[in-house]
Formats: C-alpha cells, structure tokens, sequence
C-alpha cells in the first residue's frame, strides 16, 4: 500500500465522526470559524489554514507539523512543490498519523466501546 494522505476532506470527516458532529455548522462551531469558511472546505475551495491546523491537530492529537505539510501538499499547483511537501510529510510522521486518526475516529469497535 502506497502513503495516504491526509486531506481537509479527511481530517473534516474524522472531527465529524470523532465528536459526533453532524453538519458542517457543527464543524464551524468546533473549530471556532465561520459557517461560510466550512462550506468552502466542504466544496473543495479552500484547504485548511494555520490557525486551524492547530486546532484540528489539538482536537485529534496529532503533531501539526504533519497537519500543515498536508495541506501545503493539498493545496499545491505546481508538481515539484507538491512532491516537496509530500516528501516532508512522509518523513515527519504522515502516514502514522493518517493511522492514528483513521484508528481513533473512524475505527467502529473502539467506538462503541
């Protein structure tokens, strides 16, 4: 199996699952931003940014510095910058964090425990 990403879209669904969140009003009113800010995350307009970087990874207990080289990969347009930046997350932690995160949300058992 190849690396996987962490995405807005992913990190979005894991806080949704993890917190029993279910609208992206909700996601808004988590991460202390706009509803306008999560409909664009939502609709694949915008990734997300610093600020809120910080707070996802507080929320889902990962190191931001895998979060933010994720959405500089994500967010990305020329292929040379997009394979730096996929090239950091790897070697920061990136897939061991994607596992953590589909682990603790996502993982079905250890939520219904």
């Amino acid at each position: 199996m190849g690396l996987e990403m962490i995405t807005t879209q992913f990190l979005i669904s894991a806080l949704k699952s993890r917190y029993c969140i279910d609208s992206f009003y909700g996601v808004a009113k988590a991460l202390e931003v706009t509803k306008a800010a999560a409909y664009d995350w939502k609709h694949g307009r915008t990734t997300i940014g610093e600020p809120v970087a910080r707070r996802v990874a507080d929320l889902l207990g990962v190191d931001v510095s895998v979060i933010y080289a994720a959405m500089q990969a994500e967010k990305a347009t020329d292929p040379h910058s997009k394979a730096i930046w996929i090239g950091i997350y790897a070697k920061i932690g990136g897939q061991d964090a994607y596992d953590f995160i589909k682990k603790t949300c996502f993982d079905q058992k250890k939520n219904a425990a």
